[in-house]
């Protein structure tokens, strides 16, 4: 259950992003980074590939203080959601 309830999670951030609610997706992608959801090691490991790679892509628009992810708010043409 732990698993697809990741796996939704993963999907709700990528909706996000595809929506350009970016405070939707920093969110999401921050709580599942939350060392009490990560070390969840035995949830984690049946998550679906395509899902771990769409986590990792989003983990890295939140690395280096967002740069990634202010590149994207900045290219993004309105109506978007910014992150606060």
């Amino acid at each position: 259950r732990r698993s697809m309830v990741i796996a939704f999670f993963i999907q709700a951030a990528e909706e996000c992003l595809q929506l350009k609610n970016f405070n939707g997706l920093m969110q999401i992608i921050g709580s599942l980074s939350k060392t009490e959801v990560h070390r969840l090691t035995n949830s984690w490991e049946l998550v679906p590939k395509e899902k771990m790679k769409l986590m990792e892509s989003h983990r890295e628009m939140l690395k280096s203080n967002c740069a990634l992810l202010r590149q994207r708010y900045a290219a993004a043409k309105p109506p978007c959601i910014p992150y606060l």
